[in-house]
C-alpha cells in the first residue's frame, strides 16, 4: 500500500510540475490566438516611419494602440520586412480582470501571434509568483572610458537573464534585465519579459533577408543607371 501511494505521489507530482511549466500566454494573451480575439487592434493607428515610430510607439504606456508597418523606402525601417508578419504595439492592456501591463508589442505570423514582448518590470515578479523563480544567468563586459582630463576608468555592461521552462521546446519565456553604458559613459538600463514560439523564425529571417537584398540590389541599380553618361 505504501509502495502504491509513493508511486502515485511521484506521478502526482510529476504532472502538476508538468502543467505548471506548460507557459502559454500571459491571461488573455495566448501564443496562438488571431489579431481578431483582440478587439483593441482593430483601433490600431498604422505607424511606416522612424519619427512616427518614436514618437508614437517607443515607451509608449498610454491607451493608444499602434501597428508598425514596415516601409522598404524607409532608412531604417521599422517592423519586419516580411509581409505575413503584423506587429502591434499596445500601451496598456489588462492581461486579467485585475493586472494592467504596459508596453507590449505582439507579433502575428500568418494571423497568429507567436511573440510577445512586454516591457513592463512587474511581468517578472508575476512570473516568479506563478512558476518559480527560474534559472538566471549573469553576463558581464567591461569597458574602459576616458574623461576630459585624461584619466581612464572601467565601466562594466551587466545583462541578467530569468528563464523559465515552457514544456515546449519551440517556445521560449525569459525575463531580461540589462545595464549599459553608451560612448558618453553614461548608463542606460532597459527590461523585458519575452514568450516567443520560434517554429517560424528562420522562415521569418529567410524571407527578410531576401527582400532585403532586392532592395539593396535596386539601390545599387539606380546609382548605376543615374551613373549612365559619366
Amino acid at each position: 500500500m505504501k509502495v502504491l501511494l509513493f508511486a502515485f505521489t511521484i506521478v502526482f507530482f510529476t504532472l502538476t510540475t508538468s502543467a505548471q511549466n506548460k507557459i502559454t500566454g500571459f491571461g488573455k494573451l495566448q501564443l496562438g490566438i488571431s489579431v481578431n480575439d483582440i478587439p483593441e487592434l482593430s483601433k490600431a493607428k498604422k505607424v511606416t516611419t522612424s519619427d512616427q515610430y518614436y514618437k508614437s510607439v517607443y515607451n509608449n504606456t498610454s491607451k493608444n494602440v499602434n501597428e508598425v508597418v514596415c516601409d522598404t523606402l524607409e532608412k531604417n525601417p521599422k517592423g519586419t520586412y516580411d509581409t505575413r508578419v503584423r506587429e502591434f504595439q499596445i500601451g496598456q492592456y489588462n492581461v486579467t480582470e485585475s493586472i494592467v501591463v504596459t508596453d507590449i508589442t505582439l507579433k502575428f505570423f500568418n494571423d497568429k501571434l507567436y511573440s510577445i514582448d512586454i516591457k513592463d518590470s512587474k511581468l517578472r515578479e508575476l512570473l516568479e509568483a506563478k512558476y518559480g523563480n527560474g534559472k538566471l544567468t549573469t553576463e558581464k563586459e567591461d569597458h574602459t572610458f576616458q574623461n576630459g582630463y585624461g584619466a581612464k576608468f572601467v565601466k562594466t555592461d551587466k545583462t541578467y537573464t530569468t528563464t523559465w521552462e515552457t514544456d515546449n521546446q519551440n517556445v521560449t519565456c525569459k525575463s531580461v534585465l540589462m545595464s549599459w553604458y553608451n560612448d558618453h559613459g553614461e548608463q542606460k538600463i532597459i527590461s523585458f519579459t519575452i514568450l516567443e514560439d520560434d517554429s517560424h523564425t528562420d522562415e521569418i529571417n529567410e524571407a527578410s533577408t531576401i527582400i532585403k537584398d532586392r532592395i539593396a540590389k535596386r539601390i545599387a541599380d539606380k546609382k548605376k543607371q543615374d551613373l549612365d553618361g559619366f
